[in-house]
């Protein structure tokens, strides 16, 4: 009975040698070496700090950082994969072999050989290599790699033969796919700019420019379009809160944070407009006297309404800066500065022409229109 576990383990150890390929199972113990990167920068398909270069390009794995590892929040949260050449051994890019259950190994190795904030001794600052030993507990799908329980993880460059321990196999749904996030983030900003970059903005100037209309048309309009703008950001919202961690992303060298901070302000600014407008002071009919509630309260909408746009606007051009492809990012710009921009002149001066036209024929023939606030 002895001599089975002694044949099993030279036929592994054969396999190595031979370099035979073993195709792997749950439950395997396996041995690989590679890049380690978290699967957030794969999934985005951009280093955070390095946007313009992509995780499994030629330079992604040797440039992506150990701080961005272990300092920027939504890289630390994410399921840590392991690298490897899928160029045939030329190295101008690389593929996902395995995903840790857990980071905790890989982590703590990070911090020992790596330049970080949060706890590192080491002196690495980027491409950080490493040889894994792990149990293979699920063989993946749909573009994410096999995924082992770490056991150990070492700074050797090559993985030591050692019984039971498979070092040559065919990989499991080896996978060479990124950017499952950019569809995300690209709805994300087009949800954002519809609703912040036009719909909210035109809304604000309908209730600027259109009081020349009798019945309150202009506040029917104005309501309404808010009510559809709010609506378009707050699935916007919720979407990136679902997929995003920036929040917690203050480590981060690039724009991200500040871009989050601002759009939770101007949200949460936004939803105060609807809420301070359901308590407002009863509107006065032509011929009376404004009250003094009511003046404060028209100052406060309006104020906290325009300043809001300001700060979304600053928010949308900021987003823009952190998209990875320069092309969107162009994109996106012409699109908010030219077509959006260009969009709300249009409107404002077709309200002006209308408000000259109407006072003209009002003038004409003057109308009895009793004309409320709102």
């Amino acid at each position: 009975m002895k001599l089975l576990p002694i044949l099993f383990s030279f036929f592994a150890l054969s396999n190595v040698c031979t370099g035979e390929k073993v195709d792997l199972k749950v439950g395997d113990t396996i041995c690989t070496v590679g890049y380690i990167m978290d699967s957030y920068c794969i999934d985005q398909n951009s280093l955070v700090d390095n946007p313009s270069v992509k995780p499994l390009s030629q330079e992604g794995p040797l440039v992506h950082s150990v701080h961005c590892l272990v300092d920027v929040a939504s890289c630390v949260v994410s399921p840590w994969e392991i690298l490897n050449d899928a160029s045939g051994g030329k190295g101008t890019s690389y593929g996902r072999s395995f995903r840790a259950q857990n980071n905790d190994e890989l982590i703590a190795y990070a911090k020992v050989v790596g330049i970080c904030t949060d706890g590192c001794v080491g002196t690495q600052k980027a491409g950080l290599k490493a040889a894994v030993t792990g149990t293979l507990v699920d063989l993946g799908s749909g573009g994410v790699p096999a995924t082992i329980d770490i056991l150990s993880v070492t700074a050797d460059t090559t993985c030591v033969a050692t019984n039971g321990v498979i070092t040559a196999f065919n990989i499991p749904n080896f996978s060479t796919e990124e950017g499952s996030l950019v569809k995300v983030i690209l709805i994300h900003g087009s949800l954002m700019l519809i609703g912040w970059g036009f719909l909210l903005p035109l809304g604000s100037v309908i209730a600027k420019f259109f009081k020349h209309r009798p019945d309150g048309l202009w506040f029917k309009i104005h309501k309404s379009v808010q009510c559809v703008g709010l609506l378009l950001v707050t699935v916007s919202f919720i979407i990136i809160l679902n997929y995003s961690n920036a929040l917690a992303d203050k480590e981060s060298s690039t724009l991200r944070y500040p871009h989050a901070v601002m759009g939770v302000t101007t949200m949460v600014l936004g939803y105060l407009q609807p809420l301070n407008a359901v308590f407002r002071p009863h509107a006065t009919k032509e011929g009376e006297e404004k009250s003094s509630a009511r003046a404060v309260w028209e100052i406060l909408h309006k104020g906290l309404g325009w300043s809001t746009l300001m700060l979304a606007v600053a928010t949308i051009g900021v987003g823009t800066t952190l998209l990875a492809e320069k092309s969107t990012q162009r994109a996106f710009q012409i699109c908010y500065g030219a077509l959006i921009g260009g969009l709300l002149v249009l409107v404002v001066t077709f309200l002006l022409a209308d408000k000259k036209k109407y006072e003209e024929v009002k003038n004409d023939e003057p109308q009895n229109n009793d004309q409320t606030d709102v």
